[in-house]
């Protein structure tokens, strides 16, 4: 009976991601730099249109769990694939190319990202350390010990680099929070030797990259006209530009599920009322449920399989994830959508009495 109910578990929903990883592997064979950026910000909204319930929380097991600890190699994989193909970049679509993988090695790694962000929540040591190589890989670091320690506790207060206030568009949000990170996890004297070996870390993959682009493929006509050092120049370019367009991403994703929702001092306890959620199906099983924030906020050590979501009592987005980090770049209609969404949640939560 219990093998049964195991079997029954939606489990394999959250394997969607390396299906994905599976496409961008045959669209880089292919030579298509669009279709990582196509699928994941066109695709992927369109087909979550569809609103669905909220899935029930199911029993944390190691069939929810290995989507997430397999990621690191799979990533890697993917990564030096791309390398193989930016050393074939075409002189002629040099710049359109460049720009393109770059963004796709930036989605490959956002989703790491999000992989890391669940894994280090985590006790073990293991998932901490898978966490923090993913993190590293997008030279993100510092965000391990300033979302753990910091967002966590100061969520919705108005000196959280990772809360957005009411009436703050993304792009003044932005370098506040990237500020934040970088500058936040410097003031415990325990993360400082710590962000300073993942950052040398950090320039020792870029480096690897950078020269695995100048490796002696089977030679291209392409690789014939470009010498060493300008396939060198494309491979920083590329991981460069990815790393920081990941980054992007990620701060994005924070600006949207914190938007507009306040605590009014550190006294007042976190509550649901202070995320935004939403429960559209392809984007929650790319994100292993990333969307249900609230209760992720309330129990942050808990299994993404366990989270839930409650739309008629927590605050919801109108849209699934990917839509509403595509709105958020065109900011008046980002606030005439979220704005009064925002009020409404801020007017309520004031009218609750503290005890």
């Amino acid at each position: 009976m219990e093998l049964m109910s195991v079997l029954r578990a939606p489990w394999w929903r959250f394997w969607a991601i390396y299906l994905l990883a599976g496409l961008e592997a045959w669209a880089i064979w292919r030579n298509w730099p669009w279709f990582l950026p196509f699928t994941v910000y066109v695709l992927v909204p369109l087909l979550d249109l569809p609103e669905r319930n909220s899935w029930k929380p199911s029993a944390e097991t190691a069939l929810f769990r290995l989507p997430l600890t397999l990621w690191l190699p799979v990533q890697t994989l993917v990564i030096l694939l791309l390398s193989w193909r930016v050393a074939r970049i075409s002189p002629a679509w040099a710049p359109l190319q460049t720009f393109l993988w770059a963004l796709s090695l930036g989605i490959v790694m956002a989703l790491g990202i999000n992989v890391a962000h669940e894994l280090n929540h985590k006790m073990h040591v293991m998932y901490r350390l898978l966490a923090r190589c993913l993190l590293i890989m997008a030279g993100y670091g510092p965000y391990a010990v300033e979302h753990n320690r910091g967002h966590h506790k100061n969520v919705g207060l108005a000196h959280d680099p990772a809360t957005a206030r009411p009436g703050e568009s993304f792009y003044r949000f932005l370098p506040r929070a990237v500020r934040g990170v970088v500058m936040s996890p410097r003031t415990w004297p325990d993360a400082r030797e710590r962000i300073l070996l993942d950052t040398l870390a950090y320039g020792f993959i870029l480096q690897l990259f950078a020269f695995a682009c100048t490796l002696p493929w089977p030679a291209t006509e392409t690789m014939i006209e470009t010498s060493r050092r300008s396939r060198y120049v494309h491979g920083l370019m590329v991981y460069l530009i990815g790393s920081a367009f990941g980054v992007f991403q990620l701060e994005l994703v924070n600006y949207v599920e914190h938007y507009g929702l306040q605590r009014m001092s550190p006294e007042e306890p976190v509550t649901a009322q202070h995320s935004w959620n939403n429960h559209h199906w392809l984007s929650g099983c790319l994100l292993f449920k990333l969307e249900y924030h609230s209760d992720h906020h309330l129990h942050a050590a808990r299994w993404y399989s366990r989270l839930e979501n409650r739309p008629e009592e927590w605050p919801q987005h109108p849209a699934g994830l990917p839509a509403m980090m595509l709105l958020a770049l065109v900011p008046p209609l980002w606030m005439a959508v979220m704005d009064p969404r925002a009020k409404r949640i801020r007017t309520a939560t004031a009218s609750i009495p503290r005890s």
